[in-house]
């Protein structure tokens, strides 16, 4: 590779943006299965039990392994540029293994010690909770391997076959062998196990490895000292993520859980969709890049994905923003649609997200992940503090406004800590361009829909679609014509999906 990144990586990064697109796009479809069918099936107070015994999973995995699946991604060029890469195999499957088996073993204690203080319906769900989140570390390790190998393609067809096998699972369990809310688990337990069963083989590629603590030449060291920082952040991260639904179970009730999650999920999943692609695809491009070429090829690397990130998720937010309460209303019981005025604060939340993942990129490139477990830990008390102030008067509005604005603070904490090592330069020609066409655009995208709403003899469900649909296909026409009129993409640089290697600029440039 050449000192720069250049045309060549620039063609990498769109390739691989529209390669991962679909292992969020087409998972991001499954509310309009899940959520029309659970939230008539199950109350808002039976939804509410299942996300906080969803949440401990999640925290499970948080303690136990995102810290490695990091480490899977980050590890993975040097060893193989070293021929190391039976090392770096047995380092990541002995470590996830041990930690795995040590994070159900003291949940299961956990549960034994304090049954008396959690309520039934609950307890139960919680033991599923278990194997769940074993059979999730060990798919979210592999998983992670095939993104450190840049095997996008490959990813992605996992990706799509884990989330339609949750949910094809999750309904035969629940529709046909009446299993109930705790159907909603086990259809993960078994679709995730079948998938660690084929990532198992897809991830390693013949290389042979043995499951040994002692890897030779001090390989575990530095792996083990990267993930326990990591995963110190991710805990940070999931009291971030979902330490708020057991406020809201403590200050309110579980009713009021439902309420939020249904909406949250929607929200979050739909704008998973475009965000989800920058947690996926800077990080292995990067490594490369720095490992390769060094700091001024990725502080233009950078650049690149930071204006993809800005001309894909402003407007997102905008409308999803705008068309948050008749999608709400189209796919969920009535009793939830309240939950929908929470969907602006949670897109602001989402979008900060996104933007904080980027401006880690520095410290990740440099080792410093002890910065970035700091900037979680202060994000994370940060959250609680606000949520301990605004969810006893406000309910799960003010549960929103903790992370949107705790989830804003973190994204100034990353961008600021990574500066050290990675100069980020925003490219602010291109914000304000997107601002402005967003701002057009969802105006449009609120006016389109309201139009259609009202429309008379229109049964309720079709005017619903055909507002979401039309005012959808609208503000992506009103987008593109104000982008193309800004002078931001061209004809010719959307056939090229190119420039020079003078420019350094984006191929929509």
């Amino acid at each position: 590779m050449s000192g720069k990144p250049g045309a060549t990586i620039q063609r990498q990064i769109a390739s691989d943006l529209l390669a991962y697109l679909p292992a969020k796009a087409l998972p991001a479809l499954t509310p309009l299965i899940t959520v029309p069918i659970y939230t008539h099936l199950f109350a808002p107070d039976q939804f509410g039990q299942y996300i906080l015994a969803f949440g401990v999973a999640e925290l499970l995995m948080a303690v136990a392994i995102t810290g490695f699946s990091s480490s899977a991604i980050r590890f993975y060029a040097p060893f193989k540029r070293l021929n190391h890469l039976p090392a770096y195999y047995s380092a990541m499957f002995t470590s996830s293994g041990v930690m795995i088996a040590l994070g159900a073993v003291a949940c299961g204690l956990a549960l034994l010690v304090f049954k008396s203080h959690i309520s039934p319906d609950l307890y139960s769900l919680l033991w599923i909770a278990i194997p769940m989140f074993a059979v999730s570390a060990s798919s979210e390790v592999l998983m992670n391997i095939l993104r450190a190998q840049e095997r996008s393609w490959c990813f992605t067809a996992m990706e799509t076959l884990n989330r339609f096998g949750i949910v094809a699972f999750s309904l035969v369990l629940v529709l046909c062998l009446g299993v109930g809310i705790a159907g909603l688990l086990w259809g993960q337990f078994l679709a995730l196990l079948i998938s660690t069963i084929l990532l198992l083989r897809l991830s390693t590629r013949g290389v042979p490895f043995r499951f040994r603590m002692s890897t030779g030449k001090g390989h575990l060291r530095p792996i083990w000292r990267f993930a326990v920082l990591i995963s110190l952040g991710d805990v940070a991260m999931w009291f971030l993520r979902l330490a708020d639904r057991y406020f809201i179970g403590l200050f309110h009730d579980s009713y009021e859980v439902g309420l939020y999650s249904v909406s949250y999920n929607i929200a979050a999943r739909s704008f998973f969709l475009l965000v989800g692609l920058f947690m996926l695809v800077p990080g292995p491009i990067m490594i490369r890049v720095w490992e390769e070429d060094g700091r001024a090829a990725a502080e233009k690397t950078l650049t690149s994905l930071t204006r993809y990130f800005v001309l894909l998720i402003v407007p997102a937010g905008v409308g999803l923003t705008a068309l948050g309460r008749p999608i709400v209303e189209l796919l969920a019981a009535d009793e939830y649609v309240e939950g929908s005025k929470a969907i602006w604060l949670v897109s602001g939340a989402m979008m900060a997200l996104g933007i904080g993942q980027l401006g880690s990129l520095g410290a990740i490139l440099a080792l410093r992940s002890g910065i970035i477990a700091r900037n979680q830990a202060i994000a994370a008390i940060t959250s609680l503090v606000l949520n301990v102030i605004l969810i006893p008067t406000w309910g799960y509005m003010g549960a929103a406004l903790s992370g949107c604005l705790a989830f804003g603070a973190l994204a100034v904490l990353q961008a600021h800590s990574s500066a050290a090592y990675v100069t980020w330069r925003w490219p602010l020609r291109t914000l304000r361009h997107t601002v402005v066409a967003s701002a057009i655009m969802g105006l449009v995208v609120y006016l389109v829909a309201t139009a259609i709403l009202k429309l008379p003899g229109l049964p309720q469900t079709p005017a619903q679609i055909a507002a979401i649909l039309t005012a959808v296909v609208a503000g992506l026409v009103v987008y593109a014509l104000l982008l193309w009129l800004l002078g931001e993409v061209s004809l010719h640089s959307l056939r090229q999906l190119r420039v020079s290697e003078a420019s350094g600029v984006a191929p929509l440039a």
